[in-house]
Formats: C-alpha cells, sequence, structure tokens
C-alpha cells in the first residue's frame, strides 16, 4: 500500500486533479491536511481519500506535524506541491529506500560546492541535505515506520540523516515548492551576523584611536575580533541552513470541526 500525505495551504484547485487521478486509478490511500479557509474549495469526495481541516494560519510544515498520526504500514509519499499520477507512477515503482525529484544539472564548480556544504552540514548540523528537489518525497515501508515515530516529523522528511539508505531520483514535473520560512527567524540570524561585527570593529577602532595598547592589549583586541567573526560566521552558515531547507522546528497544526463533518458524525453517532 502507498500512503500520500498532501497538505494544502493555497490554491487547492491544482491539486485536484492529480488526487482524483491516483484515487481512481490506484489503491493509494491519500491524506488531504487542509486549512479551514480553503476546505470549501474541495469536492474529494471519495472512499480513499481523507480529508482533515487544520486552523486557518497553519502553514505546510505545521500540517505535515500534525499528520503523522495518519501514517498507516506501507510506503509514504510526502507532498508538498500537486503530484502528477506520472510523478506518483515513478515513486510507487522506485525500488530506493528514499526517492525524490531531480534537481537541475550542476557544473562541476557548483557540485564541488554543494559537496562542501554538505560537509558542512554533517560537521555542523549533524545533518545533510537531499540532493534534488524534497517536494515530492518518497520512503518505503521500513523508513516510513520510523518516520511515524520522529518527534519532529517535518524536519525528518526535509533532511538527510538516513545511513547506508538507497536513493533515486525521478523526473518531476512541477515547480518545487516554496520553503516555509520564518522571517522573525532568518531577521534574528540576519541581525546575528551584523552586531558582532559592528561591535568588533567599534571597539578594535575607539581602542586603536584613543588608548596606547600594549602587546597583550592587542593581543586581547586580537582575540575579541576573532571571536566575533567567529560567531558572525556561524550566524551565516545558520542563516543559509536556514533557508535551503527552511526553519528546523514547527508547532503543530490544530484540527478544527466543520459543521459538515459534525453532521456526519452525528449521523453516524
Amino acid at each position: 500500500m502507498t500512503n500520500l500525505i498532501i497538505p494544502i495551504v493555497e490554491n487547492p484547485a491544482s491539486y485536484i486533479s492529480g488526487i482524483t487521478k491516483i484515487a481512481l486509478n490506484s489503491d493509494a490511500k491519500i491524506f488531504v491536511g487542509v486549512t479551514e479557509n480553503l476546505v470549501s474549495e474541495l469536492n474529494l469526495n471519495m472512499p480513499n481519500v481523507d480529508v482533515t481541516v487544520y486552523e486557518k494560519g497553519s502553514n505546510k510544515e505545521e500540517i505535515l506535524n500534525a499528520m503523522k498520526n495518519f501514517l498507516p504500514s506501507g510506503k509514504v509519499v510526502i507532498c508538498r506541491r500537486p503530484i502528477s499520477f506520472e510523478e506518483y507512477s515513478q515513486l510507487k515503482n522506485s525500488n530506493a529506500q528514499i526517492t525524490y525529484c531531480e534537481s537541475q544539472k550542476s557544473n562541476r564548480i557548483l557540485k564541488y560546492l554543494k559537496d562542501f556544504w554538505q560537509f558542512i552540514t554533517k560537521t555542523i548540523f549533524g545533518v545533510k541535505t537531499f540532493q534534488g528537489d524534497t517536494s515530492l518525497i518518497a520512503f518505503d515501508d521500513d523508513l516510513a515506520e520510523v518516520l511515524s515515530e520522529a518527534e519532529n516529523f517535518s524536519f525528518a522528511t526535509r533532511v538527510d540523516r538516513w545511513k547506508g539508505c538507497t536513493h533515486e531520483v525521478i523526473d518531476g514535473k512541477g515547480a518545487p515548492a516554496r520553503k516555509v520560512q520564518n522571517k522573525k527567524y532568518n531577521a534574528m540570524l540576519m541581525l546575528a551576523i551584523f552586531l558582532p561585527l559592528v561591535i568588533g570593529a567599534v571597539i578594535t577602532t575607539c581602542l586603536a584611536l584613543f588608548v596606547k595598547v600594549s602587546i597583550v592589549g592587542g593581543l586581547l583586541i586580537a582575540c575579541l575580533d576573532i571571536i566575533c567573526l567567529g560567531i558572525a560566521f556561524f550566524c551565516i552558515l545558520m542563516l543559509i541552513f536556514s533557508l535551503t531547507v527552511g526553519q528546523k522546528n514547527y508547532k503543530t497544526a490544530k484540527e478544527v470541526m466543520i459543521e459538515n463533518k459534525r453532521e456526519d458524525e452525528n449521523e453516524k453517532g
């Protein structure tokens, strides 16, 4: 059994065609999470499509965290953008443990830079980034079972912390989904980059102009400058990582009960 997890927070009409075709032409179980302001635009009354409604303003990653509880046994496909039947077929038929879309071809220099960045992220953050577009990403049965126990489900599906797993890329038809960013968090990182640089420059300049600095004092100033540069460099890496994969931690979206669903459940009761 292949299970699709699809969070929808904008343009629901773009998802309907692919979901409908997959639902009618396969045995896939499709779990759709949608914000309450968009649910009226979805018409997915099919037995193998389960729609859950979440609070208005919830983003995709928050909805994914909430939908972790729906993971049944079998391969799971995370869809951060609309998926076509052709893409679904490729993901379903892949024998690799992790499958995602191919990214744009890189020249040799860009490839070296990406390899270096992989080394940096693995060394500093303890994870790697997937070498492709994870807007659509599939995990086989065994990995899906591990994912269902992940504390940070959203982050676990965006970074590669899997060891010894086989990967495969498919030819994606759609444009990559935009990374969900926390603008306030990124702004704080930018401030944390410039503030140490400014403090180091101001202190060094003032001491050099108004104070007779000894050799020991010069060494202390140099140490201060190195510390400020180190803090700024680390914050730069954190900002690049955040822009690449999105914010690490997101809250869990809150499920809401809509009137039609209440009436259906009352009738069943």
